[in-house]
């Protein structure tokens, strides 16, 4: 496989190579543009699977839009954006993310410069009608956790975006099969059926219980827990067991579709630095998310169905690490979901002589990042300024290759720069000093 000497550098720094098996298998197909459903277990890499052939496919410094990511919630549009946007370091090529509850001038901004997006099908669609995005150009659409697409209601959104777009590749991604997926692709497609079912770095474990709350205590207590979620079916059970944690003395918060955009990504940033180390959530927390080091999922109600179960169970064993999923079963409870568990799980009672502490924070090593930093200039459209217009000012200081992704907002320009590039603090453009500062932006 070749690739661009950029997409390489950061695949490099980010401790992507060698890359996974899923990954290897899927870049010949996107590259040949061939349409395409790709199954795999959670946590395989499925994500960077397509995103670096994109990447490899897209041509730098142009202002067309040529790819859409399409994710079933914002927390996974902006996981992926922020993969992407990585990926994309020093490629020069310009990612932007599209979803409710946003500040509505800036993602249109964003959106007039960006190669790659990523977005919820409902604000794409919303800002399409109002006529903000042009998608003639798309020549490649994305459909991630599809199944979580047609589940979550957002066919109809995912539909009728499917009769604006042009001709195109299509390729879905999910970790189970839905038989609406069909929808969505055209009659001829490829299969890439990595992997099925559980994976197998998961110890998928149950217990018979008459006393639920009693033994997540027990659990808490003594399994050699890193970060765990506990999955509920009510949010308002899993906010008053998670006031209950907290009296005693564990780091840990409720997450739910209840609380807004704000409080939910603070939460799951807090939960990915080990800041809170369990999460007791809905199954708002059960797709897409990635968040390094959750050792153990606990299943405190059980899901509809054993897809579910697995698409939670998934939250643990990420980039091939291992995990365990806990079950709590009513010794009465005969649903297919139990009886699944009781003919492949493993029967289990928590190790009483181990001692586990969740009233302090878990100290995570960072996930290796390409070494850029963003800079913010004082000049944006406003001021009559293009993409064209910085990266010509900032060649006269900085090596051309060493420009990573410009977003021109109204009154201010963000740039991505090595992390030791020096700068000076004002910049002439367009005949104009203008000021360079340190970006807070993330």
């Amino acid at each position: 496989m070749e690739l661009k000497r950029e997409l390489a550098q950061a695949l490099e720094e980010m401790h992507y190579l060698p890359l996974l098996p899923i990954q290897e298998e899927a870049y010949p197909l996107i590259m040949s543009g061939k349409h395409l459903f790709l199954q795999a277990k959670t946590g395989s890499g499925k994500t960077a699977a397509y995103l670096i052939p994109l990447l490899q496919k897209t041509e730098p410094l142009q202002n067309t839009l040529t790819a859409v990511i399409i994710a079933p919630s914002r927390e996974l549009a902006l996981q992926i954006r922020r993969e992407a946007e990585q990926l994309a370091s020093w490629c020069h090529i310009r990612t932007a993310c599209v979803i409710g509850g946003e500040d509505e001038r800036k993602q249109i901004n964003a959106l007039k410069n960006a190669q790659i997006i990523t977005a919820t099908a409902g604000r794409l669609l919303y800002l399409f009608q109002k006529g903000y995005v042009d998608i003639s150009h798309v020549t490649t659409l994305v459909m991630d956790e599809a199944d979580q697409i047609i589940l979550n209601a957002q066919a109809k959104e995912m539909e009728e975006l499917l009769t604006q777009l042009p001709q195109c590749q299509k390729i879905c991604v999910s970790a189970t099969w839905h038989s609406r997926i069909k929808e969505f692709m055209p009659k001829r497609y490829e299969k890439l059926i990595a992997d099925e079912g559980w994976n197998e770095n998961i110890a998928s474990c149950y217990i018979e219980t008459e006393d639920r709350r009693k033994t997540l205590d027990e659990l808490l207590a003594h399994l050699p827990v890193t970060s765990a979620i506990v999955f509920l079916k009510h949010r308002t059970e899993a906010a008053q067991i998670a006031r209950e944690l907290k009296q005693q003395g564990i780091l840990c918060a409720p997450f739910s579709a209840f609380y807004d955009e704000h409080t939910r990504r603070n939460t799951l940033e807090r939960f990915r630095k080990g800041e809170i180390r369990i999460l007791i959530a809905t199954d708002a927390a059960a797709r897409g998310l990635d968040i390094p080091d959750v050792s153990h999922v606990i299943h405190y109600d059980l899901p509809e169905d054993t897809a579910s179960l697995i698409h939670r169970a998934g939250r643990s064993a990420h980039q091939q690490n291992t995990g365990t999923s806990i079950s709590l079963l009513k010794p009465d409870d005969t649903s297919h979901t139990a009886a699944w568990l009781r003919t492949n799980g493993t029967a289990m009672e928590p190790d009483l002589s181990i001692q586990n502490d969740l009233s302090t924070p878990l100290i995570k090593e960072s996930k290796q990042k390409a070494h850029v930093r963003r800079i913010l200039i004082r000049a944006g459209k406003k001021d009559k300024i293009r993409p064209g217009d910085i990266a010509g000012a900032l060649s006269a200081i900085l090596p051309f290759e060493a420009i990573g992704t410009i977003e021109v907002q109204d009154r201010y320009t963000l740039v991505t720069i090595p992390d030791d590039a020096v700068l000076p603090e004002r910049i002439d453009i367009k005949g104009k000093s203008r000021k360079i500062e340190e970006s807070k932006a993330q």
